[in-house]
């Protein structure tokens, strides 16, 4: 899971809307799911709308704003049931909706999401946003993991600074303020 700010009505509908087609899938065994097959692309022209999202090296509005929260979050129910990833890709910065690093972007048509269902079992994906809390969870026969359940859990691998550093330039108009987000190591 993961929190959304329902305030951000367009962001929060592109939510919704990412979810709304993912909801319900089913994979067979052996198959493997493509996020961008599945919900297509995140444009105006497919219904979504305008929200921050991450461009460059910079924040800026466009289409479909929010649908890699979708993707990161499911990306997260992966890694829980001990799915293996087909295809991922990080964003270049931190995201603030999960921990750093268990965030998979996806850039329709060249930066995908997939996984491969290993069970001997169908899987149907289940998810839902509403209230602030985006869901996902995998629905499959009883025994579909044969005993074995995953407690996931992160290794620090390195120290690093975290928090905010003040940097003063005169590159910017005065009053301006420029927020910059470092990029995390890719996991």
């Amino acid at each position: 899971y993961s929190w959304f700010d329902e305030g951000s009505v367009n962001r929060s509908f592109n939510l919704k809307r990412g979810v709304a087609s993912i909801n319900g899938t089913v994979l067979q065994p052996g198959e493997v799911f493509s996020f961008n097959k599945t919900v297509g692309a995140a444009s105006l022209k497919n219904g979504y709308k305008l929200a921050t999202v991450y461009s460059g090296d910079s924040m800026a509005e466009g289409s479909g704003g929010g649908i890699c929260q979708v993707s990161s979050t499911l990306y997260n129910a992966v890694v829980n049931a001990g799915l293996p990833t087909v295809e991922r890709h990080t964003h270049a910065y931190t995201v603030n909706y999960l921990p750093k690093g268990m965030d998979a972007t996806i850039y329709y048509p060249d930066l995908d999401f997939k996984f491969k269902n290993t069970f001997d079992y169908p899987i149907t994906i289940k998810g839902t946003a509403k209230d602030g809390d985006l869901n996902f969870r995998f629905v499959s026969q009883t025994d579909a993991m044969k005993g074995i359940s995953y407690k996931f859990s992160r290794k620090l691998l390195s120290e690093g600074k975290e928090g905010w550093d003040t940097q003063y330039t005169t590159s910017l108009k005065p009053g301006k303020v420029s927020i910059v987000f470092y990029p995390h190591p890719k996991a």
